[in-house]
């Protein structure tokens, strides 16, 4: 049964209920359950509800791909941990937000080219470790803290032209060890 709360929960609450109140009657009556039903009943009401990442409203969804052009968006999006592609192109996203992108462990390709985004704050993908391309072409970048692309260490290309960048730490790149291209 799925409720919407937000983003989408897997509740199996008639489950969850049912365990609650066998663990509860047994207790009440004296009866005696067995060890399984038990340990069952527990679990059930131990972890209750669980996030379920639905595919973002108007975006396009295959497997760990999601597509969410040409949809105005102004923020990031929620997405699966499962991700590996997030394109986010032709939107009009201004601001990226330390840890907009946290959980993504698996994304390997993030395409923000073509937003209004005018700055790259440190954290913005500190737990994307397992991310080779980046695409930032095409926006209004200004500036990027030194700290921007730190824990990028899987990146290998990286694309920052078209933008409005007026100056560079020395140290803005020094933390990606398997840049390829820039």
């Amino acid at each position: 049964m799925l409720f919407h709360f937000g983003m989408l929960y897997e509740v199996c609450w008639r489950c969850v209920l049912w365990a609650a109140d066998s663990l509860a009657m047994a207790l009440w009556t004296g009866q005696v359950l067995s060890p399984f039903v038990v340990a069952v009943a527990l679990i059930l009401v131990a972890s209750g509800p669980q996030p379920v990442y639905s595919c973002p409203s108007r975006c396009l969804c295959f497997r760990t791909t999601v597509r969410c052009m040409h949809l105005n968006l102004e923020t990031v999006p929620a997405v699966a941990p499962s991700t590996t592609i997030l394109d986010l192109r032709f939107n009009k996203i201004k601001d990226l937000q330390s840890g907009s992108f946290k959980r993504l462990k698996n994304l390997n390709t993030l395409l923000l080219n073509n937003n209004h985004i005018r700055r790259i704050p440190r954290g913005t993908f500190e737990d994307l470790e397992n991310l080779k391309y980046l695409y930032l072409y095409k926006n209004e970048i200004q500036s990027i803290d030194r700290q921007a692309f730190k824990g990028l260490v899987s990146l290998e290309q990286l694309y920052l032209h078209f933008n409005n960048i007026e100056s560079l730490e020395p140290e803005s790149f020094t933390q990606l060890p398997k840049l390829e291209r820039l």
